[in-house]
């Protein structure tokens, strides 16, 4: 769980092992792990990640060294310790890329319904470079750039399908004037995918 943010997507990063909750240790931490804890908790991608040092040392969970390299069942990696800093981490909980070969790549998913983490894929032709340049700016990312076709894995369903009307400068593309609530599907191969 993310604790004491601003949404239950970002906070400092605390882990339930062996029945008991506490803050993670930023040893060995990494983007990876926190990519896969943002997905896990359905936030999208890890887009923010440092550490908080307290004034004296606390109990922490630490990940093991081994577990820094693959995310892929981090229930087994961690052990008891001490330390004086833990992780904070921030997700990008409206938005999110997925299948790319980075954080910063991917098809386009935009959080359609949060009360039950509905994501939807955004049609290609709903989105321009504004909207890109809100999307990448949302992640952390730099300058977009858009990618034709499906290189990324294409779904059928679900599709949001309202034109996004950014005018650049805002801070998440959920916050971006749409062209309406219609939903309709976009052909196989169209869905929005930005490096």
């Amino acid at each position: 769980r993310l604790v004491g943010g601003s949404s239950g997507c970002s906070g400092g990063l605390e882990l339930k092992h062996l029945g008991e909750w506490r803050p993670v240790d930023d040893d060995y931490w990494n983007i990876k792990l926190s990519t896969a804890v943002c997905e896990r908790l359905r936030c999208g991608s890890a887009i923010s990640l440092k550490a908080t040092s307290e004034s004296s040392f606390i109990s922490v969970w630490r990940v093991e060294y081994e577990c820094s390299k693959s995310p892929s069942d981090l229930k087994n990696c961690f052990r008891s310790s001490y330390a004086s800093s833990f992780i904070i981490l921030t997700c990008s909980d409206g938005v999110r890329l997925l299948n790319g070969s980075s954080r910063c790549s991917g098809r386009l998913q935009v959080k359609t319904n949060p009360s039950d983490q509905t994501w939807s894929s955004v049609c290609e032709a709903a989105l321009d470079l504004h909207d890109a340049e809100v999307v990448c700016r949302e992640l952390g990312c730099g300058a977009p750039s858009f990618l034709q076709g499906a290189l990324y894995g294409d779904v059928q369903t679900p599709r949001w399908s309202p034109e996004f009307q950014c005018g650049g400068h805002e801070s998440t593309l959920l916050y971006c004037r749409s062209s309406g609530s219609a939903r309709s599907s976009c052909s196989t191969g169209k869905a929005a995918e930005l490096t």
